[in-house]
């Protein structure tokens, strides 16, 4: 753990991981909020032998640390709910899951890395949004699949560029909350056993868009992603998009270039990005595949 909480601030000051992303790493690894603070204060006290751009990399870090004081209790409470004991290796399990987190702390639940901060949250989703609109995904026309949506917060912005968007997700939880926050114009909320898209017909949507589910269905079942990509394909419209922001949690970039590819060539998909990095304040890898 030591390791791994040293190799999160030394990745933070060469400038490979968000602040933000960093110390949600930091903490996870830590066995005290204490602690996580002095390893912090130990690498700024030793910045002096670092570049400029470096050294101010790590304050900003102390600075994001001490003005969220409850970050480290807000992570591991959520990590409780998230730990392997909850059965997230099952569909079942991963239901179950959300559906405890909707009670308790939803979007910490789906967003570790805002650190229980509504605007680091906003800017996350504000800079998704960003990516959807540079790079032509919808339009004014556009019918949208929510895949995996969770409280609603991409559903609700999406919803205002497009013609209708589905949100979808295996918790009922998620989804009532996800009713609760969004109003009704020009969306509906789906629930999902998670097995496949098979609730719609095919060539439906002219966007697929996965926030940060699929490393779940990588990690149920063997075969799951692979199946929900061949699905995706089915109910897009030719020239949609399927985008999937993280593929998994498994930390081989590599490894999920290479079944992305490999599943998406199986389903007819033109790979037109993989494993770009796009965001200021999340880590996660885009993968966007095209229907031909």
């Amino acid at each position: 753990m030591r390791d791994n909480l040293q190799e999160s601030i030394e990745r933070c000051s060469a400038g490979l991981l968000p602040a933000n992303v960093a110390l949600m790493q930091i903490h996870m690894y830590s066995p005290s909020a204490a602690e996580a603070g002095a390893a912090i204060a130990g690498a700024v006290e030793n910045s002096a032998t670092l570049g400029t751009r470096e050294a101010r990399r790590l304050e900003i870090l102390s600075e994001l640390n001490k003005a969220h004081p409850d970050a480290w209790n807000r992570i591991h409470a959520t990590l409780s709910v998230l730990s392997h004991d909850a059965g997230l290796q099952d569909l079942a399990g991963i239901a179950k899951t959300f559906d405890k987190l909707a009670a308790r702390d939803p979007d910490a639940g789906v967003a570790l890395y805002a650190l229980g901060d509504p605007k680091l949250l906003e800017t996350a989703t504000g800079e998704i949004m960003d990516r959807v609109r540079e790079w032509k995904l919808i339009d004014r026309t556009s019918v949208v699949l929510d895949l995996g949506c969770g409280t609603g917060r991409m559903t609700q912005l999406l919803s205002a560029e497009c013609a209708f968007v589905i949100g979808m997700d295996v918790s009922r939880k998620m989804l009532s909350r996800a009713q609760g926050r969004c109003d009704a114009k020009k969306k509906a909320f789906v629930a999902t056993s998670g097995r496949d898209l098979s609730a719609f017909s095919c060539r439906t949507f002219d966007l697929v868009i996965a926030v940060d589910s699929f490393p779940y269905i990588v990690a149920a079942e063997s075969d799951l992603a692979r199946r929900h990509i061949e699905e995706s394909a089915r109910v897009l419209h030719s020239g949609g998009r399927l985008l999937i922001l993280n593929f998994s949690y498994r930390n081989d970039i590599e490894a999920d270039r290479d079944d992305v590819a490999r599943y998406a060539v199986a389903s007819g998909l033109e790979v037109e990005r993989s494993g770009v990095r796009a965001f200021s304040v999340w880590d996660a890898p885009a993968f966007q595949l095209r229907k031909s």
